[in-house]
């Protein structure tokens, strides 16, 4: 039977109520989960794991995807992912893939993440 690796996710986010959902709704499609707290972390965190060096030598996985909140302190969604977007066009990261997941509903917000490299995802709370 053919096993493929298990995708590694990254959520980043400031509220650890959503790192736990999301971790949680993640895991149970079976991928490999690391949290960061907010944009500059999640921009380290990318660096570390996606750059040159191989995942052997690091001994961590390479990130598939990024799911990102837009609104975090320290660095918002949108800068980060503007930065892992420069990172990967200057060849000092893999690309990866972002998604923005949030309650916004707005044009602007939507703009703003085509703008910064993300993909939008609204979800709307009860």
């Amino acid at each position: 039977m053919l096993r493929l690796a298990r995708p590694n996710v990254m959520i980043v986010d400031d509220d650890p109520l959503v790192l736990i959902a999301v971790g949680g709704m993640l895991r149970h499609l079976n991928c490999e989960i690391c949290t960061a707290g907010n944009g500059a972390t999640a921009v380290e965190e990318t660096l570390r794991r996606n750059g040159p060096q191989t995942s052997s030598e690091s001994g961590t996985a390479k990130i598939d995807l990024i799911v990102m909140d837009a609104n975090m302190p320290v660095m918002n969604g949108y800068d980060a992912a503007r930065r892992i977007g420069d990172l990967h066009r200057e060849g000092k990261i893999s690309a990866v893939d972002i998604v923005c997941l949030s309650a916004q509903e707005s044009e602007l917000h939507a703009d703003l993440c085509k703008a910064s490299g993300m993909q939008h995802i609204s979800i709307n709370a009860p």
